[in-house]
């Protein structure tokens, strides 16, 4: 089984070999510090968490302005990455975020299941 960090980097290097390729870009990137910049997205993510008041995630942010409410989906798709940057850091505190968030989706759900995002 290929380790999250080893499946970032090459996700990474055949996305900038795109880039490269589409001559958009220059070749090299200067600061492909893969390790750094998963660090500095989770510590985002946590942020777009904090941001609110139910521990949902929002779906976004305005440029230079608040975050947005949260959303459903959004926060659907962080709860898995979460567990996996809980083990992959030893960080209990991602699993007990990634918890939260599956509480306030339970929360959000509709009688048949389904959630919806305010609106």
């Amino acid at each position: 089984m290929i380790s999250l960090l080893k499946q970032l980097k090459r996700r990474t290097f055949l996305y900038t070999d795109r880039l490269r390729r589409s001559g958009r870009y220059h070749d090299s990137p200067t600061d492909a510090d893969t390790e750094r910049h998963l660090r500095e997205a989770v510590e985002w993510l946590k942020r777009a968490q904090d941001a609110g008041t139910n521990r949902g995630v929002s779906y976004g942010v305005e440029f230079g302005g608040p975050f947005l409410e949260s959303y459903p989906e959004t926060t659907g798709y962080i709860i898995p990455t979460f567990l996996k940057l809980a083990d992959y850091y030893k960080d209990e505190s991602l699993l007990d975020r990634a918890v939260e968030m599956g509480e306030w989706e339970s929360k959000v759900q509709m009688e048949c299941g389904a959630v919806m995002g305010a609106g």
